[in-house]
């Protein structure tokens, strides 16, 4: 089972660090995380966004383990928001994603 062996590597608040960082004005329609499991909600293990980061819980990252990596964001009195989600596998090399949208070409 990915995850389990001795080769996973533990959550880091490091890992967080690498995210992009959410201006002021939309921190407070921010998504709960920058990072989780797959399955029917935010599953296990999730790396918090920046603010919320000691709400961080031990967990693995191991090969073939496939995960979400999001954004949701918002200005407070705007009355919408956009959300933005991929999904990556954990390879040998790293990250791997799995969806072919062209999110750099966006601007």
């Amino acid at each position: 089972m990915p995850g389990r062996g001795s080769d996973a590597v533990p959550t880091d608040p490091r890992l967080q660090g690498s995210a992009w960082i959410i201006p002021e004005k939309y921190l407070a329609n921010r998504y709960v995380c920058a990072l989780h499991g797959v399955g029917m909600s935010d599953e296990y293990p999730v790396i918090p966004n920046g603010p919320d980061i000691a709400r961080l819980v031990d967990g693995r990252f191991a090969e073939g383990m496939v995960f979400c990596v999001e954004s949701l964001i918002g200005e407070e009195d705007a009355g919408e928001c956009v959300k933005l989600e991929t999904q990556v596998v954990v390879t040998a090399g790293g990250a791997q994603r799995l969806d072919s949208f062209p999110w750099e070409e966006i601007s």
